[in-house]
């Protein structure tokens, strides 16, 4: 079975080189590629062809193993020399939790699988999905969410997942697809897309006390705050007088001789 290396070639390239092959009259043959395009564009050339065609990745590099299975050849489609394939549209799916919605959590849990299965088989793809905080479960601990998370990245979509998010939850070691970015590269890529899509972040919700936000990483960073709650009414009182007597502060020290503030 002949092989053909065509790393580093661009589209149509492989396509060109894998129909040269097959007009030989071969019953077999494999080629090697480096982006998911070509792996594409390189299975829909075999199906037309009469071939079987069988992908295996390593190291970033995909290897597609064909083989004549009887059936008449058609003519190639055109739009393979063209590039022609279902293109990355101009938007990010940003991931900062592990279900979707609010309520019952198995059902979260189920509604956050299927989206990925349906995005996974639409033709407008996103060029990126990010995940972020809770998010990072989805490509480190669901095993059916991975599946398809991993047919997306096939395809050519971008899976970022945030380091520090890892390691605060222990599940670095863990990762199965995507790969490590920071948060610069997080909001590169945001601000750069045309549309982001989120799947909605852990809101502040009633049921969420005072107790409990004290105890977030708000608080414990290292500066001044005050939780506020507008339904409540809590701390408003005490938000106005810190704010009026900050802003006295800077006044006073800027014009000394003007005390309208006073």
């Amino acid at each position: 079975m002949n092989h053909i290396d065509a790393k580093g070639k661009a589209c149509p390239m492989p396509v060109m080189m894998a129909k040269k092959e097959m007009d030989t009259g071969c019953e077999a043959l494999s080629i090697t590629v480096d982006n998911a395009i070509a792996v594409q564009n390189l299975s829909r050339l075999a199906e037309s062809q009469g071939f079987a065609a069988e992908t295996a990745e390593e190291n970033g590099c995909y290897t597609i193993t064909m083989h004549r299975t009887g059936a008449p050849a058609q003519e190639m489609p055109e739009e393979l020399l063209n590039c022609a394939v279902p293109a990355a549209s101009d938007y990010v799916v940003f991931a900062g939790r592990d279900v979707i919605g609010e309520g019952d959590p198995e059902l979260g849990h189920s509604l956050i699988k299927m989206f990925f299965y349906t995005l996974s088989e639409k033709p407008d793809l996103p060029s990126a999905i990010c995940f972020m905080n809770n998010g990072v479960r989805l490509v480190t601990e669901n095993e059916q969410t991975i599946e398809h998370l991993k047919v997306l990245e096939a395809k050519g979509v971008k899976l970022i997942v945030c380091g520090t998010c890892l390691n605060f939850y222990g599940l670095t070691d863990k990762l199965q697809c995507g790969t490590i970015g920071n948060m610069y590269d997080i909001v590169e890529t945001m601000t750069k897309a045309g549309k982001v899509i989120t799947i909605q972040m852990e809101d502040l919700v009633p049921e969420v006390t005072l107790e409990e936000l004290k105890k977030s990483w708000i608080a414990r960073a290292n500066t001044p705050c005050i939780f506020l709650s507008a339904l409540a009414k809590t701390n408003l009182e005490k938000f106005r007088s810190d704010l009026y007597g900050m802003v006295r502060e800077i006044h006073a020290g800027r014009y000394p001789f003007n005390n309208f503030l006073y």
